[in-house]
């Protein structure tokens, strides 16, 4: 039972925290499969609970990123980079194609984000595409921004 529970939670967690997770994550969210399981003897009780630890986490939650070291900007990284361009453009998680550039560390090159927020203009993730960006003229505006000269793009950055 013990190694089912794990094999979901290796499956679900990355989805979402939207990012790779480490094994100390996995075993904290196992741990409360075990007390469940312990407790009432069900699998399915026992998984429930610890998925709603899960859906409880501030790192599900919330857009969790990587607080600074120092009081200088730094660059997001790939996963935070994700997460951000697609609730401001979707107003949703990522998609595989985010998590799998994220992944590999492509996702910061420029060619790669401008042709990614470019396919994300362009697809909607959901029927009310227009009221993701209520502002037209701001999404038409996006759209040249990231379709133009790559000099046009400043480094995207998280704050202390």
């Amino acid at each position: 039972m013990q190694q089912a529970a794990a094999a979901s939670l290796r499956t679900f967690l990355p989805r979402a925290f939207r990012r790779p997770v480490t094994d100390q994550e996995i075993d904290e969210y196992l741990s409360l499969f075990q007390v469940a399981y312990q407790e009432d003897g069900s699998f399915e009780q026992a998984i429930q609970y610890a998925l709603q630890g899960v859906l409880l986490s501030p790192k599900f939650l919330f857009r969790w990123e990587t607080p600074p070291r120092s009081p200088e900007m730094v660059p997001l990284d790939d996963f935070e980079l994700a997460s951000r361009l697609s609730y401001f453009l979707w107003a949703s998680m990522p998609d595989d194609r985010l998590l799998e550039l994220a992944g590999k560390g492509e996702l910061s090159q420029d060619d790669v984000l401008r042709a990614e927020v470019l396919r994300m203009l362009g697809v909607a993730k959901n029927p009310n595409e227009q009221e993701r960006i209520p502002n037209c003229r701001l999404r038409s505006k996006l759209y040249r921004t990231m379709a133009g000269n790559a000099s046009t793009r400043t480094r995207i950055q998280a704050r202390p």
